[in-house]
């Protein structure tokens, strides 16, 4: 088993007497992706405490704000299967509930049926531990603690060591309904929620960005205007294999900050169009576009190999030059262009001076197509626009610093749902592109200057509708 040199969330609330407001919402919101991922697997962890939550300094490159720590979710040992209906009665022992008392869930207690939202409620209960420095409830036996619990009355989070935001407040209040019906019942909505506190109480999951930032802004692809941010994916390893596993369980801080166009006028908060909610979900396929022994036939220019990184790892490497990948699924009845995905790619800087991932780039028979990009640059990312592929660069987002960037491999998650593109930088989302009027080639372009620069677990996932994503996926095709 993985040696976690650190604590537990319980000690760390001990040592300081309770947690201040950001840096409780920072450790939930780790908590809360992992768990959401858990549940995409129809997983239910039934045992969410401070105790099980490790806490560690993230490891070198790993960007979260100062003072926050690296969650670890532990201890899933009486994690069951949702749809395992033999499971959902299973007990430790005779006649025992499964949890501790403190913090499961109503449904738990009284042997109903559960599966994600009893995780929810376990983690609000674990957050206001984290805020209020004590335990939900003071019963000095499991019967009185089960009694309260189930009165539904939940002891005011004021007062408390730390200041704590009415928004915040309240947000641990609907995580704790005694009903699950009535309860925050969805991993999506619980991370806005998150995001929208630490909003409200002028705070900030990322170092870099304004501490003040009030507002909510799109990007434009014509006109450009302004940024919005959603979500974020971060993960490192020392293998493209561990990379890959860390990036799909590792969800982690999503970020809302203000990235506004130099000398442009910003849309009064009445007009300002937004983005859809990232609201779908995975159909179950998924496909890598790199399969570590060859580049395939895809056109090309500059120098393209399949190489090794200084840790034996296959890699792409790319120097001075564009290499493309098309997004399509083939299947059975015939081959079709990805709607909406996600795609995940591992970048290492290593030589070269800049990498550029192009997408939405314009079907135009007549020209190379006008194109969104994320470029990375030793010293900063931002996110930009080309009229084609030599046109000038033209920056749609403040530019985002990010230390180590050459020595070090980073996470890039382009989304493209509902027509939008969100696109992800680590643990920051660099900003939202709407959809322009002209249709876009199902593809997506690496491009290289200087160099070598390296690639790897390089693969796309079809996204659909919420809900059941086999139906979803079968309607579609």
């Amino acid at each position: 088993m993985e040696f976690v040199d650190g604590d537990d969330v319980e000690k760390l609330i001990v040592k300081k007497n309770g947690l201040d407001e950001a840096t409780t919402l920072a450790i939930v919101r780790q908590v809360a992706s992992g768990l959401a991922h858990a549940a995409q697997h129809d997983i239910v962890h039934r045992d969410i405490k401070p105790a099980n939550l490790l806490v560690l300094d993230p490891p070198e490159g790993f960007s979260l704000p100062p003072g926050v720590p690296m969650v670890k979710i532990t201890d899933f040992g009486l994690a069951f299967l949702a749809n395992d209906q033999a499971a959902q009665t299973r007990l430790t022992a005779a006649n025992d509930a499964v949890g501790s008392p403190h913090y499961m869930s109503p449904e738990q207690i009284s042997g109903h049926d559960i599966d994600h939202r009893a995780d929810i409620y376990s983690l609000g209960a674990t957050m206001y531990h984290m805020l209020a420095g004590r335990p939900l409830f003071d019963g000095k036996t499991v019967s009185q603690i089960i009694a309260q619990k189930l009165s539904g009355e939940i002891p005011s989070l004021r007062p408390g060591p730390n200041p704590i935001s009415e928004q915040t407040a309240q947000l641990v209040d609907e995580m704790l309904e005694l009903n699950p019906d009535a309860r925050l019942d969805d991993y999506g909505r619980l991370t806005d929620r998150i995001d929208a506190a630490l909003q409200a109480a002028r705070l900030t999951l990322q170092s870099g960005f304004p501490a003040d930032a009030d507002a909510v802004t799109t990007i434009f692809e014509n006109p450009p205007s302004r940024a919005e941010p959603k979500s974020a994916v971060a993960s490192h390893g020392s293998r493209p294999i561990y990379r890959n596993r860390l990036a799909i369980t590792v969800m982690a801080a999503v970020v809302i900050v203000v990235l506004t166009i130099g000398g442009l006028q910003l849309i009064p908060n009445s007009r300002r169009p937004t983005a859809p909610a990232r609201d779908m979900v995975s159909s179950g396929w998924s496909e890598p576009l790199f399969n570590g022994q060859t580049l395939g036939a895809l056109p090309s220019s500059g120098s393209w190999i399949v190489d090794e990184d200084d840790e034996g790892a296959i890699v792409i490497a790319g120097t001075n030059g564009m290499i493309r990948r098309s997004l399509f699924r083939t299947d059975s009845r015939q081959r079709r262009p990805l709607e909406n995905y996600r795609l995940l790619l591992f970048v290492r800087l290593h030589q070269a001076t800049a990498v550029e991932l192009q997408f939405g780039i314009t079907a135009d028979r007549n020209q190379d197509g006008s194109r969104s990009v994320l470029r990375v640059m030793p010293e900063k990312v931002v996110l930009a626009r080309r009229p084609d592929d030599r046109g000038p660069l033209l920056e749609l987002s403040v530019p985002v610093v990010v230390k180590n960037m050459i020595d070090q491999y980073h996470v890039v998650v382009l989304e493209h749902q509902h027509g939008h593109w969100w696109i992800f930088f680590d643990e920051q989302l660099i900003g939202t592109v709407m959809p322009q009027s002209a249709s876009t080639l199902p593809e997506i372009r690496l491009v290289v200057e200087g160099g070598p620069a390296w690639f790897s677990d390089l693969q796309v996932e079809e996204l659909v509708a919420g809900g059941n994503p086999t139906e979803s996926q079968d309607s579609a095709e």
